[in-house]
């Protein structure tokens, strides 16, 4: 996955680093993407020494600023943010990572009333679910749903949640990714998306206008 997403990135003018006589001590990658027409970048770090990657974000930063984005991310484990407000940057969202090592005890639970699970997959009723549900997250791409790539997700894993009436409610997408090395048990399951927009949508035809 990373091999195809870094495939065409631009690796001189994107990517610094820091090194000395033991070998790499810094390094910063900067990635943008179109959001709504307008460019959001994601700076990435990894150092040994916190003054190195202040100095490397700062350089990112700047690049991103040259470059005419309107937002810059930077991703830091909760307690390690101290020194990003110094660079202009604020907390705009917590995220948490919550792993199930073991899988033969999950408890079975049943929809809420008046809800129920799709028989068959539809993927362009999905699509639309999707980006209703996270239509206003300030750094949300929607989906095209008249021109979505093959799928490699198996079918049991994309799940949708109907009203009484047949209306989409939600849906959950899930992915088998292996990872080496990782001292989990693999394959790792990881459940990617849950949506759910409000109010709930009846999808139009192919042939309607959004």
């Amino acid at each position: 996955m990373i091999a195809r997403m870094m495939s065409s990135f631009d690796w001189a003018a994107r990517s610094r680093v820091i090194e000395d006589g033991t070998g790499l001590r810094a390094a910063v990658l900067v990635m943008d993407h179109s959001n709504r027409g307008a460019v959001v970048v994601r700076i990435e770090t990894v150092a040994r020494d916190e003054a190195d990657r202040w100095r490397l974000i700062e350089w990112g930063l700047g690049l991103s600023r040259a470059s005419g984005a309107s937002v810059a991310q930077v991703w830091r484990p909760k307690g390690q943010g101290r020194g990003l407000s110094e660079l202009g940057l604020s907390l705009a969202r917590p995220f948490w990572r919550m792993d199930r090592l073991e899988l033969d005890d999950v408890p079975a639970l049943a929809l809420p009333s008046g809800y129920r699970l799709a028989r068959a997959r539809d993927r362009r009723t999905a699509t639309l679910v999707f980006n209703r549900s996270f239509a206003e997250h300030w750094r949300f791409q929607p989906l095209d749903p008249d021109d979505l790539p093959p799928s490699t997700r198996p079918r049991e894993l994309e799940l949708m949640a109907l009203t009484a009436t047949g209306e989409p409610a939600a849906v959950v997408w899930c992915e088998l990714d292996t990872h080496d090395p990782d001292r989990r048990p693999q394959p790792v399951g990881v459940i990617e998306v849950v949506g759910t927009p409000c109010p709930v949508i009846t999808a139009p035809s192919p042939k309607s206008r959004l």
